[in-house]
């Protein structure tokens, strides 16, 4: 199997276990935890960060020759103009 056809199947896996997770679990935290305001945000936010996450995976897989949208290259901490790039501990 090629390199396309395995990151397929990692995308379909990713995307059918996150949706198990969802319809099985979501609805009984939502009950739980839905009354509570600092908690529904942050079911929210839990949700959000995983839809983004499953779309980075979707996109690297459907682009393989772009960029991720979480990089942690050392370049694209610079900015224009500088010398040499910023290292994490000067951000």
């Amino acid at each position: 199997m090629n390199a396309f056809g395995l990151k397929l199947v990692a995308a379909i896996g990713v995307a059918l276990m996150d949706a198990t997770v969802a319809v099985c679990c979501g609805p009984l935290l939502w009950r739980v935890w839905g009354g509570v305001a600092w908690a529904r945000v942050g079911l929210l936010l839990l949700a959000g960060g995983c839809s983004f996450t499953l779309a980075d995976i979707w996109a690297a897989t459907i682009h393989p020759g772009r960029r991720p949208l979480a990089s942690e290259d050392q370049n694209a901490l610079s900015y224009p103009g500088a010398e040499t790039p910023m290292e994490p501990s000067d951000v």
